[in-house]
C-alpha cells in the first residue's frame, strides 16, 4: 500500500512539475488588430526575438505571435492621428546585463501587419528584424540582432551593432551601419550611404550619390552611374566597378588597403592620383606614366581623359591601386 501510494505521489508531483514547466516557459500569446490610417505612423518597441513587419492594402495593425517568456504582458495603441504604439513591457532589470535573464527565453515570436504607406520606427536590442514592402519610410535600430529589409522607399535608415544587415529593392535616401556585421545591399536607388566595423561590405547599386565607409573589411562594389561617389576605408581592399556621369565626381581615400577600380563604359574625366608610404599605382587606362616621389616613398599622376568633364581624386597610404576598364 506504501508502495502504491509513493508511486500515486511521484506520479503526481511529475505532472505538477510539467504543468509548472509550461507555465514558465511558454510565452503569451497574442492576436490583436487596432484600425489606423494609411499615411500613419507605426513604433514597435521589442526588445528580444523575432520580428518579421509586412505591409497589407488594410488600413488596420495587426500583431499575431507570441511573447518573450519574461514579457509583463504588452501595450498596443493607435490614437486618432494614426500614430500607433506597441511594446512588449518586460522587467526593470531584464536588461541590466549582457546575457541577462531566462538563458532559455528566445524572446518575442511576432509577425506584425502594417499598411504600406506607414512610417515604421523600430527599436530593439537583443532581437532579429525583417522589414518588406513598407512605402512611408523606415527606421530599424537594434543592438544584438540581423536587420533584413526588402522593397522599403522614401528614407530608410538600418542600424545595428553586433549584427549583419541585408536589403533588397531599396529606395530613396538610404543608411545603412553596422559595428561587428557585414552589410550586403543589392539593387538599391536613390542617395546610399553605408558605414561598417569590423564587417564586410558588398553593394550592388544604381544610387547616383553613394558615401562608404569601412574599418577593417573588405568591399565588393558594383555602382551602375554616379553623380557622386566618396569612399574611405582604412585596413580594408576593395574590388569597385563603376560607370561615371558626365559630370560625376568619384573619391577614394585609404590606409592600408589595396584598390582595384574598374570604369565601365565611356571615360571623360580628370584624374589625379597619390599613394604615399610604399603604394603602387597601376594605370591601365592610358600610357600616361606614374611619377615617384619626390620625398619618401610614394608615387602619382595626373592625367585627362576625354574632355575631362568628370573628376577622379585618389589617396592612399601604404596601399597599391590599379585603376583599369572594364
Amino acid at each position: 500500500m506504501k508502495n502504491v501510494n509513493y508511486k500515486n505521489w511521484k506520479a503526481s508531483l511529475v505532472s505538477s512539475l510539467c504543468i509548472l514547466s509550461m507555465s514558465v516557459f511558454a510565452g503569451e500569446k497574442i492576436n490583436e488588430s487596432l484600425a489606423t490610417k494609411a499615411e500613419g505612423r507605426m513604433l514597435i518597441d521589442v526588445m528580444s526575438g523575432t520580428v518579421k513587419i509586412k505591409t497589407w492594402d488594410k488600413n488596420q495593425i495587426q500583431i499575431v505571435g507570441e511573447l518573450s517568456d519574461a514579457a509583463e504582458g504588452y501595450q498596443f495603441e493607435v490614437d486618432d492621428d494614426g500614430e500607433a504604439y506597441f511594446k512588449v513591457k518586460m522587467p526593470n532589470n531584464r536588461w541590466s546585463g549582457w546575457g541577462g535573464g531566462n538563458s532559455h527565453d528566445e524572446g518575442s515570436r511576432l509577425e506584425i501587419f502594417i499598411p504600406t504607406n506607414n512610417n515604421l520606427r523600430f527599436e530593439g536590442v537583443n532581437v532579429d528584424v525583417e522589414a518588406s514592402g513598407i512605402q512611408g519610410g523606415t527606421q530599424i535600430n537594434t543592438v544584438n540582432g540581423d536587420v533584413q529589409a526588402n522593397n522599403l522607399t522614401n528614407r530608410i535608415k538600418l542600424e545595428t551593432v553586433n549584427g549583419s544587415i541585408k536589403s533588397n529593392d531599396l529606395q530613396g535616401k538610404i543608411n545603412l551601419n553596422t559595428v561587428n556585421g557585414e552589410i550586403v545591399d543589392k539593387n538599391s536607388q536613390g542617395e546610399l550611404e553605408i558605414e561598417a566595423v569590423n564587417g564586410d561590405i558588398e553593394t550592388d547599386t544604381s544610387a547616383t550619390q553613394v558615401g562608404i565607409s569601412n574599418v577593417n573589411g573588405e568591399m565588393k562594389i558594383n555602382a551602375k552611374l554616379i553623380k557622386e561617389m566618396e569612399i574611405g576605408t582604412v585596413n580594408g581592399d576593395i574590388d569597385i566597378s563603376l560607370s561615371l556621369a558626365k559630370d560625376g565626381r568619384f573619391v577614394y581615400s585609404s590606409v592600408g588597403g589595396d584598390a582595384d577600380i574598374y570604369f565601365v563604359g565611356d571615360i571623360s574625366a580628370n584624374f589625379n592620383i597619390e599613394t604615399h608610404a610604399g603604394g603602387d599605382i597601376k594605370n591601365r587606362l592610358t600610357k600616361d606614366r606614374v611619377k615617384e616621389a619626390k620625398y619618401g616613398p610614394g608615387e602619382s599622376i595626373r592625367f585627362k581623359m576625354g574632355t575631362g568633364s568628370a573628376d577622379v581624386q585618389i589617396d592612399t597610404v601604404s596601399g597599391d591601386v590599379t585603376i583599369s576598364k572594364k
